[in-house]
């Protein structure tokens, strides 16, 4: 059992045309074992030639001391043939509530009314997990 907190102050269009936000997080739980707190500075990249990237860095706290972390994701969305795709790199050595250090991607395509999807995840470092995972899932609306 446990809680995550996530809080999220968007400064909007600070650097036009691009965001920042000044971001909150903490996991606890009871006995205090895998508790974090981290603070973060992220940036929002929204120029016309890019596809939208978001980068963040972070100052983190928990059992394992103190320690700074770094998250980046690409996303873009294909207007023309119904799909997206995006990337993620993580890099918070704090994290206890997942993998610290991970990368994954993914692809999803609308499909005979439903969304086809394909998702990449590696584990950076951690022999606990599978070094590679691959999921496949089909959602229909209802």
């Amino acid at each position: 059992i446990g809680g995550r907190l996530s809080a999220d102050l968007r400064l909007a269009k600070v650097f036009d045309p691009n965001d920042a936000s000044l971001l909150l997080l903490a996991y606890l739980e009871p006995g205090g074992e895998s508790n974090f707190a981290a603070f973060g500075f992220e940036f929002d990249f929204n120029e016309r030639s890019l596809p939208p990237i978001v980068a963040s860095a972070w100052l983190g706290a928990g059992s394992r001391g103190f320690a700074p972390g770094l998250r980046a994701s690409i996303s873009q969305r294909l207007s023309d043939i119904a799909a997206s795709y995006g990337a993620e790199l993580g890099l918070e050595p704090y994290r206890t509530d997942i993998m610290p250090y991970r990368l994954s991607g993914f692809y999803e395509q609308e499909l005979g009314g439903g969304k086809l999807r394909g998702d990449v995840f590696a584990s950076l470092g951690d022999e606990s997990v599978p070094a590679l995972t691959i999921k496949a899932s089909y959602a229909l609306p209802f």
